[in-house]
Order: structure tokens, then sequence, then C-alpha cells
């Protein structure tokens, strides 16, 4: 289409549209963007590309990033913790303003999905004792080497780069100096023959100071390879990536940086009976959920 996006099974969001108004639906219930539960838009990666193909797929900044995550030893493990995915995507629902679900949808999914093998769960764990022990040393090192007067200016420059960086890191690494181990991310993946979709991720503020979420994607890239999915599906982006609504167009680019395809699927209509119903469904499903929480 004109945002060069793969339009799937042979018609584009517009063709439809057209077909329904042929047929007599004059009120569809038209969605560009985000259509309720399944998202027309999405970035799919092809799995069947070796591994040094779908790193050179991913933006260079976004690969520093994750190759920068290295130095923090963390462990990509599968689990079924869903209290601690919870918290952590509170978290991120807090922060960005979006609602989440309960915890007994969450564990209610990896009951009755997980079982079939359906559902995945992922976290990302660190060892914040020993990273604090490490990167302290780290700092009190570089902290020496700034005070040689023989220094160059481009040495110095990267110096202070890298002990601003580390400063920051014990800023945040401080109040868990005592801690064995922590999970700072947290994701739920769906499972379905040749395909796995990422559906849900949270994170802490150490998992965004430490790249966490960067650091998930590209395990589960590597997971969904090693296990024979053929793709790896992101779940859900803007038809319209100019555009200035929320937050689609920050969450357009960091999954477009993966370098997957982006498609278009052919997406869901609704057929309006009750017009006023249907105009004022939004508001009372925004005081049910406020009620809720």
């Amino acid at each position: 289409d004109e945002n060069g996006c793969k339009v799937e099974g042979g018609y584009n969001h517009y063709d439809i549209y057209e077909r329904m108004l042929r047929l007599g639906y004059h009120h569809t219930g038209f969605n560009k963007f985000f259509d309720h539960n399944q998202p027309r838009y999405t970035f799919r990666i092809d799995l069947t590309k070796s591994k040094e193909e779908l790193e050179k797929k991913i933006h260079k900044s976004t690969m520093k990033s994750i190759r920068r995550t290295e130095k923090y030893h963390m462990e990509f493990v599968e689990t079924q913790d869903m209290k601690t995915f919870y918290d952590l995507i509170q978290h991120v629902s807090e922060k960005d303003d979006f609602h989440s679900y309960s915890l007994d949808y969450y564990e209610n999914l990896v009951r009755i999905l997980g079982a079939e093998g359906m559902i995945k769960v992922f976290e990302l764990q660190i060892h914040p004792k020993e990273l604090w022990k490490e990167r302290k040393e780290k700092y009190e090192e570089l902290e020496t080497k700034l005070k040689n007067e023989s220094l160059k200016e481009k040495e110095v420059i990267d110096l202070n780069f890298s002990y601003e960086r580390l400063k920051k890191e014990l800023d945040i690494l401080e109040p868990y100096q005592d801690v064995e181990k922590m999970t700072i991310c947290s994701q739920v993946c769906a499972c379905n023959e040749d395909t796995m979709w990422t559906l849900y991720i949270g994170n802490n503020r150490l998992g965004q100071m430490l790249y966490g979420v960067l650091r998930v994607y590209y395990e589960v890239i590597m997971y969904a390879k090693n296990h024979g999915y053929h793709y790896l599906d992101l779940f859900g982006t803007t038809g319209d990536p100019n555009t200035e609504y929320h937050n689609l167009l920050g969450i357009h680019n960091f999954k477009k940086n993966f370098g997957g395809e982006y498609i278009e699927l052919i997406g869901e209509f609704d057929l309006i009976e009750k017009p006023f119903l249907y105009k004022i469904l939004p508001t009372f499903l925004k005081i049910y959920r406020k009620l809720k929480r």
C-alpha cells in the first residue's frame, strides 16, 4: 500500500470497505488503527533466515544496545510466574497510562493455554548484588584514570561518557545492592503451529535502564528460531507511521527496528445495528474499567 506495507490475503482495508458498502453495509464501524483485540497491522519476522541475517536486519543502534546488555550477565529463562509478570506490567501501565488486565486474567491464560503449549512466559533476570560490586569497581577504576593529566582529549571524552553511564547505573542499582537475584523484565508470548506472537511485556526501572526490553525481544526471536517456529509476529502496530496519536509512533518505530516485514492483515469490522449504543459504548467501558481497578 501507500505506506510500503505488505497486504496479506490480496486486499487492503480500502478494498474491503468499498466491497462492504456495495453489499449494503453502510455502518461498518471501520477502524484505521487498532481493531480492538486483533490489530490489522503488524511486523512479522521471518525466522527461516540465519542468525547472522536476523541480526543484520535489526537496526544498528538497537543491536548495539542489545550487545551492551551482555556485560550485565543477564539470564533469559522460561517460567510460569505470572505474579512477577503482573507486578512488572503494572509498573508499565502506570508509567505509560494504559489499561492492563487483572492477575486472574493472566493466570487463567497460562493455566488454560499454557497447558497446551500455546502460551510461553519468559523472564530476564539479573544478579544486582554481584552487578553492583562489579560496576562499583569499574567506576572507581575510571575515576582514577580520569585523574591522569596526560590523557588526550578524545580519551577524556570517551572515559567521561563511560564514567557518567556507570554513575547512572550505580544510582539505580544502589537500592538493590544486597539482592541476590531479580527479574527486571517479563514477556508473554502465544504459540500456534509455525508462528509465535509477542503479546504482553512488563519491566521495572532497572529493566528500562539496562535495556531489558530490547534484550528480551532479541532472546525471544532466537528462542522462536531455535524451537522451529517460522515466524515471530510482534503483534500490532499503527497503520499510519506518521501518527501523533498517543505513543503509537514510538511503538511502531520500536518494533520496526527489529527488522520484520510490515504487514497489513484483513482486520475486523463491526456491523452496527444500534448506532446510539455503539457510540456511547466506549464511554461506558472507560467507566467500567476505572471502577474495576
